[in-house]
């Protein structure tokens, strides 16, 4: 380029006068997406009629991009082009041919040259300065442009380098529940199109429906074919869309039926791709398994019996003692009878059947189970005086009978505890305190009255006197007291 060619030039477009003689045309800056390491982007041109010459400035993004050439469209090929780049995001440059031209509507007029310098999007936007953009006709009048934002449309250059990356996650579920799977993406940087497809097993997972969280204009169908979710949308922006880093693109609902199923994206040639804006061009993803990350469903590991054991009461109406015991599950074991849960599983209860479960941090339904606490039948017990005192102050045989309860039997009268019920020697008394214990200590107890007859009171006198020598008399013998009929 000729630095001082481009210099009048600028100097004879900025000392002519206003006058105009028609509308500019209307230009517009083309989208281009590239995976490449440079573009060339177009200027394309409504109502070109009669131009004769133009100065142009169009900035950009230094450091997204730099601009390394200007070239004319190839309806300008052989006319004048002078351009100055020297000055990082920003592109000035004069055209001029003698005689004015007219070219079709939407014609390339010129060519903006680009090298990559990082990814990313760099909008290249037109000065807004009054005389930063001008068109003259053939007679070297100005062109009128004004309103500015009905003659110069701004565009844009994307360098892309790969895919987004797609990931499902491994999850855990109770049989029986609704699980949501989210579809997060990394790097979704102005994307225009979508396709994507998700493989899972029917016998463990049931498609319910879905949620679409981030708002691209997707259409996701997981009911045509059943154990495939097909999820695919275009964007009508020209700049694509960009989500930041983690963002759930789509939730999938199912229900778990049970068992294991990989969540796997499959590709078939376009089932699993990304276009750049404007669905162009189709962004690197390989290898597959780097840009598309597989999940998994499965059951969440249940807790497994170890055992479930009762120590009997060992006494009627006395507490048994419940042990629980189980491993695995996740997190930790919580066991519940009744209204009482621990995490020792272990439980002190009277004599029932007693139904238990045992639940873990998945939130899954309980395991349950039963076990039942025994005891002894309730020990009966009764003293009786088996042989009664015959005559006052003697003494009495009492006698303890017991049944039920467990092992041999202690028993205890008055203090004296011996292994057979027979008690001989027992004097007359009131309250006597006797128990009946069995093998485990159980015992049954209460008092015993030994009762003795009154004491005997006799006399003998003589009721009628002899009144004559060698004659008789009456001598009467009188008693009270003792038992039964007296002999005398």
């Amino acid at each position: 380029m000729k630095k001082t060619t481009f210099i009048l030039f600028i100097l004879l477009f900025t000392a002519a006068p206003r006058i105009f003689a028609q509308d500019a045309p209307i230009s517009t800056v083309g989208n281009i997406a590239s995976t490449g390491t440079s573009v060339i982007l177009p200027i394309t041109v409504v109502d070109f009629n009669d131009v004769a010459s133009a100065l142009l400035t169009l900035h950009y993004n230094p450091a997204i991009m730099t601009a390394t050439e200007v070239t004319t469209g190839p309806l300008l090929m052989g006319t004048g082009l002078t351009y100055n780049i020297a000055t990082p995001g920003s592109i000035t440059f004069g055209w001029f041919t003698s005689p004015g031209m007219t070219i079709p509507d939407n014609s390339v007029v010129f060519n903006l040259h680009f090298t990559k310098v990082t990814s990313g999007v760099s909008p290249v936007t037109w000065d807004t300065d009054d005389y930063s953009n001008i068109y003259f006709s053939g007679l070297s009048a100005f062109l009128n442009d004004s309103p500015f934002s009905d003659f110069y449309f701004p565009g844009s250059v994307t360098f892309q380098d790969y895919a987004p990356t797609t990931v499902v996650p491994n999850i855990g579920a109770c049989p029986g529940s609704n699980i949501s799977v989210p579809v997060t993406v990394n790097n979704f940087n102005t994307i225009g199109s979508v396709s994507l497809r998700l493989d899972y097993n029917t016998s463990a997972l049931t498609y319910v429906s879905a949620v679409n969280n981030a708002g691209y204009p997707l259409t996701i169908n997981g009911t045509s074919t059943p154990g495939s979710v097909y999820i695919g949308g275009f964007s009508s922006n020209p700049n694509g869309v960009t989500y930041p880093f983690n963002t759930t693109l789509v939730t999938l609902n199912f229900t778990y039926l049970g068992g294991s199923t990989g969540l796997n994206w499959i590709d078939i040639g376009t089932s699993c791709e990304y276009g750049g804006p404007t669905g162009e061009p189709i962004l690197n993803d390989s290898p597959q398994s780097t840009y598309y990350i597989n999940g998994q469903v499965s059951g969440y590991p249940v807790p497994t019996l170890v055992s479930a054991t009762a120590t009997d009461a060992l006494c009627y109406g006395g507490n048994g003692t419940i042990t629980i015991a189980y491993t695995g599950g996740t997190g930790t074991l919580n066991y519940t009878i009744g209204s009482e849960t621990n995490t020792t599983g272990v439980f002190t209860r009277p004599a029932n059947i007693y139904t238990y479960s045992v639940t873990d941090a998945s939130g899954c339904p309980p395991v349950t189970g039963t076990v039942t606490v025994g005891e002894p039948a309730d020990i009966t017990a009764s003293a009786s005086v088996t042989t009664p005192i015959a005559c006052f102050g003697g003494s009495a045989t009492v006698t303890l009978v017991a049944s039920g309860g467990t092992g041999a039997y202690s028993y205890t009268f008055n203090g004296v505890t011996q292994s057979n019920g027979v008690f001989t020697n027992i004097p007359a008394g009131t309250a006597y305190a006797w128990s009946i214990r069995d093998a485990n200590l159980c015992e049954k107890s209460g008092t015993l009255n030994v009762t003795q007859p009154t004491d005997i009171a006799a006399s003998a006198s003589v009721t009628t006197p002899i009144s004559c020598f060698g004659g008789s008399a009456t001598v009467t013998l009188v008693a009270s007291g003792g038992t039964g009929a007296y002999s005398y």
